[in-house]
């Protein structure tokens, strides 16, 4: 166990690339060279259990061997390198508590994540390079394990359910009806595909058997994509189809959705549309 590398990164053009893992250790190879290890703290007995690239530079973080959660003590570890030689401690200031034990680190669609290594509900989300991070707005026994980005919306493996996120920072759990655990999550040709424990694999539905023939009468090449919205109004070609609008004119649309909060405390969003459209469901 002590033996272990737990991530791995590179910078943008694959020039310089980093292994990390336990007993602080941290090697670095250049242009597909030798591993060379490199000192970045003195404490021998640090598991680096997260790394990853970000606005222009590279990121490193972890947590002592041994815990206490209930300890008021600083566990965080938290180093940032432009160079990728030179290593700065930034834990002071970057507003993650003392006690939250850093693991996985990701950079992914402009921000940047970590989480705890624990299943503490509890992870941080920078927009500013890394100088300051917020915390998620997440539900119990929240832990993300893998991530993606695709659509317009970040999605994570969690047990028996996946998380989705459309800002990055707020979390809620759609139900996989399985007892397995994703374990990781990537963007594949328009859908999510995971895999997780016990053979788990598990993939996002996106049926556009109804849609594809319809876009097709209005516009050729990439205006076509689903996802997109040349008229320039609030909603994406697949939204129009299915509201019963039209993708080329931006006063035909309906108005934009409502979210409300009921009595009962359920979120409901409401999206008017001109007609129901066979095939079609949201």
């Amino acid at each position: 166990r002590d033996n272990r590398f737990r991530d791995v990164a590179s910078n943008e053009d694959g020039s310089v690339l980093f292994a990390v893992g336990d007993k602080a250790r941290v090697y670095k190879s250049q242009n597909g060279g030798d591993w060379e290890q490199v000192p970045v703290d003195t404490l021998s007995d640090l598991i680096f259990s997260g790394i990853d690239y970000f606005d222009g530079a590279f990121f490193l973080g972890g947590h002592e061997t041994t815990w206490n959660t209930h300890s008021e003590e600083d566990v965080r570890y938290l180093f940032k390198s432009e160079n990728g030689t030179d290593w700065i401690d930034i834990k002071e200031g970057s507003f993650i508590d003392k006690g939250v034990l850093i693991g996985d680190i990701v950079a992914l669609n402009g921000l940047l994540f970590c989480w705890d290594a624990t299943h503490r509900p509890i992870g941080y989300v920078s927009s500013d390079g890394g100088e300051t991070f917020q915390d998620l707005d997440v539900m119990e026994e929240f832990h993300l394990n893998g991530l993606a980005f695709g659509n317009g919306v970040y999605v994570a493996g969690n047990h028996d359910s996946v998380i989705l996120s459309i800002d990055g920072r707020v979390w809620r759990k759609l139900e996989l009806g399985t007892d397995e655990t994703g374990e990781d999550v990537t963007f594949f040709n328009n859908t999510f595909i995971m895999a997780g424990r016990d053979g788990l694999i598990a993939q996002s539905l996106l049926n556009l058997s109804g849609f594809e023939p319809w876009i097709d009468e209005y516009f050729p090449g990439s205006d076509s994509n689903a996802f997109a919205n040349p008229d320039g109004d609030w909603a994406s070609n697949l939204f129009e189809w299915g509201l019963g609008s039209s993708p080329n004119d931006f006063d035909s649309v309906p108005a934009f959705p409502k979210l409300r909060l009921t009595s009962e405390g359920h979120l409901v969003i409401a999206i008017p549309r001109f007609t129901k459209v066979e095939g079609s469901s949201f």
